[in-house]
């Protein structure tokens, strides 16, 4: 069982499902989603777009304020749906996966997909990745999806052999049909998918649109997803006076159609693993602005595969969206040169590959016959 506290389809949730797909193709393991919620019927995106895949998929109440009690309903429901492993994301499933395990004696595995903390992060939620990081050195597995977090691991006394790199993977066929076209427009349009979060970075790319306005750069700058930053980022841009050039759209469940009508995809974060929205922007022939944080360099080169900006300039920020803005041919051929970096390394065969790797070396003496983890 994949398990997860999940609010919308972001990173974590798109390895969730590209992972699934491939155990669902290779027939070894049967992938099971579980989202953990506050209430029985409370609606979660992941439950609804796994369905969509064939993909079983459960809420699984853990309340804050019964943290006890329900742990106790999550591991007998989890004996009942005869889950031989469960696989967390996330700073709170793997508290809580750790302490389901100890109950059950299910066997566990972590993927640490980032550990960013908020300058406004909840003292409780300090309190938990604390736990989470002390926790790691007692699982048997610990996925680490770059190099950087894998050695936040091994930092935290997560042992060597009990620790690997996977990197992410998105399902190159979705993809490999797209042909983006660049459709005749007014102004270029620039495109950042993610939390609304402070390691993502949206207030620089928003500070970047008002430089790129005082010196008539016609863009317009979309900025999909949720997050706790949404009140601060609208209140810039109207300060700013941005408010016909960026606008914020929310979650959507389109992005791909709104990759194929973009120009240009900006992530211009403080910090990452491997973003699976870069891997899909790649993938979809989009031209990249990126910040050379986590293992984002390992596909995306300076002025070979991308734009490479330092973190925090808004400045160098708004003078690579202009540059590509104004050269169609440069934009053409770094998207095409991304593109066929990105095949050869972040596919999610390559991924499941490597996960088949670890749930085998954890259920080495289960009965024989499809896993379900």
């Amino acid at each position: 069982m994949h398990l997860i506290e999940s609010a919308g389809i972001y990173g974590a949730e798109s390895v969730i499902l590209n992972l699934s797909r491939e155990m669902q193709a290779d027939g070894r393991f049967v992938p099971v989603v579980g989202c953990i919620v506050q209430k029985a019927d409370e609606h979660t995106d992941l439950v609804d777009v796994a369905a969509t895949y064939g993909i079983e998929a459960h809420r699984i109440r853990i309340s804050n304020k019964l943290v006890p009690f329900d742990l106790l309903l999550a591991a007998k429901r989890l004996r009942a749906l005869r889950i031989d492993a469960i696989h967390c994301h996330g700073y709170k499933p793997g508290v809580f996966a750790y302490l389901i395990g100890k109950l059950t004696g299910i066997e566990v595995v972590a993927t640490c997909h980032l550990w960013f903390m908020d300058s406004y992060a909840p003292w409780k939620m300090r309190v938990m990745i604390s736990i989470e990081k002390r926790l790691y050195s007692r699982y048997k597995a610990v996925v680490a999806v770059s190099d950087q977090i894998q050695r936040i691991l091994l930092e935290n006394g997560v042992r060597p052999e009990r620790t690997r790199v996977i990197k992410n993977g998105i399902v190159l066929a979705d993809y490999e049909s797209e042909r983006h076209s660049e459709a005749p427009r007014d102004s270029i349009r620039v495109l950042n998918v993610a939390r609304l979060a402070e390691q993502k970075a949206q207030t620089d790319l928003i500070a970047a649109a008002g430089v790129l306005a005082s010196r008539k750069v016609n863009t317009e700058i979309l900025i999909v997803g949720e997050g706790e930053l949404r009140p601060a980022l609208e209140k810039q841009i109207a300060d700013q006076g941005s408010g016909s050039s960026v606008r914020l759209l929310g979650f959507r469940d389109d992005v791909r159609k709104l990759l194929s009508d973009s120009d240009i995809f900006v992530l211009a974060s403080l910090d990452e693993g491997m973003p699976i929205s870069l891997l899909e922007a790649v993938a979809s022939r989009v031209p990249v602005i990126v910040t050379p944080v986590g293992d984002i360099p390992k596909l995306i080169s300076d002025g070979e595969s991308g734009i490479v900006v330092e973190p925090k300039e808004p400045a160098m920020l708004a003078a690579a969206i202009q540059r590509l803005a104004m050269d169609a041919q440069l934009r053409r051929t770094l998207a095409e040169r991304a593109w066929h970096r990105l095949q050869q390394t972040f596919s999610s065969r390559q991924m499941f590959e490597g996960y088949a790797e670890v749930y085998e070396g954890l259920l080495r003496n289960r009965p024989a016959g499809p896993l379900a983890s």
